[in-house]
């Protein structure tokens, strides 16, 4: 994630876009062609406020 700084700015954008109300909820399971769960980016979504799910990470309004 360090090596690509425009993606915290994305990912909090994409955050926002759910607190907002504007999508209900939002599920990731990949990133990247790769499982969320394990990767590089997982913290970032997690410090972001996704919650940890046995295979995916999911952000509610």
């Amino acid at each position: 994630a360090e090596a690509r700084p425009w993606l915290r700015e994305a990912l909090e954008a994409l955050a926002d876009h759910v607190r907002r109300g504007r999508l209900k909820r939002l599920a990731l399971e990949r990133f990247d062609g790769e499982p969320v769960v394990g990767s590089a980016v997982e913290p970032l979504l997690v410090e972001l406020g996704f919650r940890q799910g046995p295979r995916k990470l999911t952000l509610s309004a």
